[in-house]
């Protein structure tokens, strides 16, 4: 009886070890079709962002209005990004801005010597 039982605990072992390879080897497929859906995920969201940039540089924020109210995320993502990456050229300006006009409101008694 012992016999039997270690025969088929060894049956039960291999059933079971066949089981692991087979999903292994499943997961390593599925990881892979994984990134490569998520690049291609990521090289739509690029190209997205490029054709609505195009849209707004030729027709206008009104153009894409529908658009805007259909995906409100993928703008919202968007116009963060684009600010992201126009706040460095945002700060640069204002601090232009503000150099000239302390520069323009210098003391007035400076230039009122005759």
């Amino acid at each position: 009886m012992r016999l039997e039982m270690w025969v088929e605990y060894f049956e039960e072992c291999n059933k079971l070890q066949a089981v692991a390879r087979t999903l292994k080897s499943d997961i390593s497929i599925l990881c892979d079709k994984l990134v490569r859906l998520s690049e291609k995920c990521m090289e739509f969201e690029r190209e997205n962002k490029s054709i609505t940039e195009e849209l707004i540089q030729t027709y206008g924020l009104g153009a894409i209005s529908d658009l805007k109210v259909k995906y409100p995320d993928f703008f919202q993502q968007y116009l963060d990004d684009k600010r992201n990456s126009n706040d460095t050229e945002i700060q640069s300006t204002i601090s232009m801005k503000e150099e000239t006009t302390s520069e323009d409101t210098t003391s007035p008694n400076q230039n009122t010597e005759h």
